[in-house]
């Protein structure tokens, strides 16, 4: 196993509770390989987001424009951004880490204050080079 899909365990363990719940799980990633293990471990839908630059919009159109309940980001960045605009009214952004390097608090205060989104928990992962 790679040591890209090591990194992502911990998403794909949620992505597997979540389905095994009864949830309709879309997972999002750059690589195809792990989207298609996401696809093994329960995914409903898959999103490449280097070949689906404006995958908020893709989400919306899988949830017949409403969104998601609930999003976990792991992230952070110019992505975040398209994880506020996935969630319904209402929705929940769990923000688990900044992966990017991008700085968008700034971006994402208008969706936050306007958008009926609700950011109720967070954790910050520093991670060394």
């Amino acid at each position: 196993m790679s040591r890209d899909i090591d990194d992502c365990s911990c998403i794909l363990t949620l992505s597997q509770i979540a389905a095994a719940a009864g949830a309709t799980v879309i997972s999002t990633s750059s690589s195809d390989e792990k989207l298609e293990l996401a696809r093994k471990l329960g995914a409903t839908h898959t999103i490449n987001y280097r070949t689906t630059p404006d995958w908020s919009s893709k989400v919306l159109e899988l949830t017949g424009g409403v969104g998601v309940d609930i999003v976990v980001e792991v992230v952070g960045g110019a992505g975040l951004i398209h994880s506020i605009n996935s969630v319904r009214y209402d929705g929940r952004v769990g923000l688990v880490g900044i992966l990017d390097k991008e700085d968008g608090p700034v971006a994402i205060t208008r969706p936050l204050l306007f958008g009926g989104k609700t950011s109720k928990w967070s954790v910050t992962l520093m991670l060394s080079p």
